[in-house]
């Protein structure tokens, strides 16, 4: 995972340029989006001019510093210090690895990880291994990114279930092939069937999976989910992670190991 963690880069202010610039302008750009600061996003020219200045001095008085439009160490680290929370797994206990599944996905919602526009920006490439644009649907990247910590925490080959990916079709035929996973198809699937800790999938008519996330608990009438490239809508082209809430309609496959 590339993006985790860029590490500071040295004290930037008025006038600077570079490339340090533009993960500044991309992380406050993220903070505004993330928690309606209701600012203008800033361009991603790696400039460090009076439009970022502002933006900095804003993001300084909503974490309590000095507004002084300098971006040093202690506040990159509160920048990204969301990634930080994210990404640490120290604290969790040793549960069941479903329950570890569970905590990390609730952990990234909890930051509440968006995509700048074009599915781009530092949480798309931290799920989606260095990579972004156009084409980088992340939600499956998500799954597997949660998964593979599950695995590193439990000290587990991931490659026992299904190789990391960022399709949600490859995750579909890897946990079918795979001993260690059972997969439960769209057609006849009912409520009853989910249980917490489950990877769901949506599937389309011809049972091509086109999006996926966890299921965090199930409720008398719908289920909890985690989900990564969403909106409240469900669709798979949104802009955030988020926890929300889905029904078992016909179109929801299950992974479960």
């Amino acid at each position: 995972m590339k993006e985790v963690r860029v590490p500071f880069m040295g004290t930037v202010s008025n006038g600077d340029k570079g490339e340090h610039v533009v993960r500044i302008q991309e992380w406050l750009n993220v903070w505004n989006r993330a928690n309606d600061f209701g600012l203008r996003p800033l361009d991603l020219d790696g400039h460090y001019g009076p439009a970022t200045i502002r933006a900095v001095k804003n993001f300084q008085l909503h974490v309590g510093f000095s507004a002084n439009g300098v971006v040093d160490e202690p506040l990159w680290s509160s920048l990204v210090h969301p990634m930080d929370i994210a990404f640490d797994t120290s604290d969790l206990p040793f549960s069941n690895p479903t329950q570890i599944l569970i905590s990390i996905m609730m952990r990234f919602a909890k930051v509440h990880p968006v995509e700048l526009p074009g599915n781009k920006g530092p949480w798309v490439r931290a799920f989606m291994r260095g990579h972004d644009g156009d084409w980088a649907a992340w939600c499956a990247g998500a799954v597997s990114t949660a998964f593979g910590l599950m695995c590193d925490h439990f000290d587990m080959d991931m490659h026992h279930y299904f190789k990391w990916t960022w399709s949600t079709v490859k995750m579909k035929q890897y946990a079918k092939n795979s001993e260690m996973c059972d997969y439960f198809g769209s057609d006849d699937l009912k409520l009853s069937d989910c249980q917490a800790g489950d990877i769901f999938l949506i599937e389309n008519k011809n049972n091509v999976p086109r999006h996926v996330g966890v299921i965090v608990s199930v409720g008398d009438n719908d289920v909890t989910t985690v989900e990564g490239n969403t909106n409240d809508e469900g669709s798979r082209e949104g802009w955030e992670l988020v926890v929300r809430k889905r029904k078992v309609d016909g179109n929801l496959a299950l992974i479960r190991i």
